[in-house]
């Protein structure tokens, strides 16, 4: 009876253990494969002027870079329209009829926030 509750935690030990060596090596772990997704259009940084820059990680999250301050934001690409929501209420979110030409972004407001606007992508070295 002793033995084969002893060879039962045995068992056990080790399928607690052998799902476990995957993941941390060295005490560090290791990283998981991860599903890759493709990169939208609007990847990289875009300057509005030298003041003023929208970075996109092509995933659906940016930056606004200014002089003074950043600002985060997600994005969400429905056809050709681009809306922006800030996470600061400092910053006003933003919807967009955007059109890509060689390396310019045009973004065409289509709320509150008139006006439209060139931006010039920089190189993404």
């Amino acid at each position: 009876m002793r033995t084969t509750k002893l060879i039962i935690c045995i068992i056990a030990l080790l399928f607690l253990l052998s799902g476990c060596h995957d993941k941390i090596t060295d005490n560090s772990v290791v990283s998981q494969p991860v599903e890759s997704k493709e990169l939208d259009e609007l990847y990289g940084i875009w300057a509005l002027d030298n003041h003023t820059k929208y970075e996109f990680d092509g995933l659906g999250t940016g930056e606004l870079i200014l002089s003074n301050d950043n600002y985060y934001f997600t994005y969400e690409i429905k056809k050709e329209v681009l809306s922006i929501d800030f996470s600061s209420s400092k910053a006003k979110d933003s919807v967009y009829k955007f059109s890509i030409n060689n390396n310019l972004l045009i973004l065409d407001s289509q709320d509150n926030n008139k006006g439209k606007y060139t931006l010039k992508r920089e190189d993404n070295n």
